[in-house]
């Protein structure tokens, strides 16, 4: 990094003859890049209401039936049909509502993630234990000496104070609470036994009606001030309910396939596709470098019908017909083939530029030290300030990196070949040049039985066999694997 880059300057035959030096680092498996619009297969509005109607129908009969979860079970697309759940645990809708819920009600039905629900509440029973559903300012002291922590105290204390005067609680815990319940006015919600710290739910837990508890309460956390909104509530509810996904009718289906299908019939190129798709306001994406065996590209899954199509396809630009996969419809248009081999030149050029810059960099560092005589500190002076001395010590052979210099393992195995008071030539390493005087080498004891490390060795090499050897067959065989172009 001493000398800028614009000190050198890298030509296409340059980085061409890098690429062809480092060829076994730039192979690259065969692959396709295409670009691709999607028209997604969604319920429409009349599918909604469709569904609403067929819910609004069960829930008589929800309502009528002696057998809830056997109701439920026959006529839901849910995997949970009937729960029995503490006030805390009950779906938001309900809990809302919680003091109002008779034995025989049916609620709904609701609109929840792409799904109409209702609830029937089969019972109602008393457990021992129940929720408390509460809020909390708290107030942190800074360390843990006793003036701090009587400073928060005293801060605490008159919060209560304007708490139980009337002050709006919401806007203390706003105003002054460093939980993250602060931005909600510090709720917390409905909890049961164990979710707080035991100070904080002994006083939860022990308030017998709404309110602010009149004393604060210290945790390992800092002063709480406690507002009880709802004191415990033992009940248990039993709750039947009834799931159904809205889906697509076939009516969707068809007017979505229509819409795809239309874009591909009239996109017989590459520039229609992208003309057509600002027309229909579609928006192009691009999968890029998917390969032969892959299954998804992007975030679609179970893809592996249109990868097939891009593989099977040898032109570019050409568009494909509608392939519809989960609930979405695709139209594709190949962009680009990279077959198995060496990588060209353009999709490697911003990789190779930098080190070919920097090895050009490097020749002049070289050049420049190579009319540089004496000692480590000799050199550094005359070099000029970029040069610069570091002392490693305790260095094994087994490192891989260098203090200060970064992944070095040739400048490494250098070191380790030279003598005491013995200097180095100069040392090409990824972030710069070294030249290496060694002060001192320790050589290892001799190893009196090397059974143990040869036992070592052979087990995990054992392990490698059956791999290392499938491996060199299929190297070796002259079978190229068409499977992926069926399944």
């Amino acid at each position: 990094y001493s000398l800028p880059d614009s000190t050198v300057q890298v030509t296409d035959d340059d980085l061409r003859t890098y690429l062809k030096a480092h060829q076994s680092e730039y192979k690259v498996e065969e692959s396709r890049s295409f670009s691709y619009v999607s028209i997604p297969i969604v319920p429409s509005g009349d599918d909604t209401t469709f569904f609403m109607g067929q819910m609004n129908k069960l829930k008589e009969e929800f309502r009528a039936t002696q057998d809830d979860s056997l109701f439920a079970r026959n006529n839901s697309d849910g995997a949970t049909f009937f729960d029995r759940q503490g006030v805390d645990a009950l779906p938001k809708i309900l809990q809302a509502n919680y003091s109002n819920l008779t034995i025989g009600d049916v609620r709904g039905p609701y609109f929840e993630d792409g799904n109409f629900v209702m609830y029937k509440i089969a019972g109602i029973s008393e457990d021992t234990i129940g929720a408390v559903k509460a809020s909390h300012i708290l107030i942190k002291w800074d360390d843990e000496s006793d003036a701090s922590k009587a400073a928060a105290r005293s801060k605490a204390q008159g919060i209560l104070n304007r708490a139980r005067a009337g002050e709006d609680f919401a806007q203390l815990a706003r105003d002054n609470s460093v939980d993250g319940s602060a931005q909600s006015g510090g709720d917390l919600g409905w909890f049961g036994k164990g979710k707080m710290v035991e100070p904080f739910e002994n006083a939860a837990f022990g308030a017998t009606s709404a309110g602010v508890i009149n004393h604060l309460v210290e945790s390992q956390f800092g002063f709480h001030i406690i507002k009880v909104t709802e004191p415990q509530n033992k009940n248990v509810y039993e709750i039947a309910h009834i799931q159904r996904e809205i889906t697509p009718s076939e009516n969707t289906r068809n007017k979505a396939f229509r819409k795809a299908d239309f874009f591909a019939s009239s996109s017989s190129s590459y520039s229609e596709f992208i003309e057509n798709a600002a027309k229909d306001s579609l928006e192009v994406f691009l999968a890029e470098n998917i390969g032969k065996n892959d299954r998804r590209f992007n975030e679609n899954d179970n893809a592996r019908e249109v990868i097939q199509w891009v593989f099977k396809e040898e032109n570019t630009g050409n568009v494909s017909d509608v392939i519809e996969l989960d609930n979405l419809y695709i139209i594709a248009s190949l962009t680009k083939v990279t077959e198995e081999g060496l990588a060209s030149l353009a999709d490697v050029k911003n990789q190779l530029e930098p080190k070919v810059k920097n090895e050009k960099k490097a020749a002049i560092i070289i050049e420049k030290l190579g009319k540089i005589e004496g000692t480590l500190e000799d050199m550094k002076t005359k070099y000029g300030n970029d040069a610069n001395i570091y002392t490693s010590n305790d260095l094994k052979i087994s490192a891989n990196s260098l203090p200060t210099v970064g992944f070095a393992p040739v400048a490494i195995g250098i070191a380790f070949s030279l003598e005491p008071g013995q200097k180095s030539g100069t040392v090409t390493e990824e972030n710069g040049i070294l030249v290496i005087e060694m002060l001192n080498y320790t050589k290892a004891p001799d190893i009196a039985d090397y059974t143990a490390y040869k036992a070592q060795v052979e087990q995990r090499l054992s392990g490698r066999v059956s791999f290392d050897a499938a491996e060199a067959i299929k190297k070796s065989a002259e079978i190229s694997d068409f499977r992926y172009r069926f399944f």
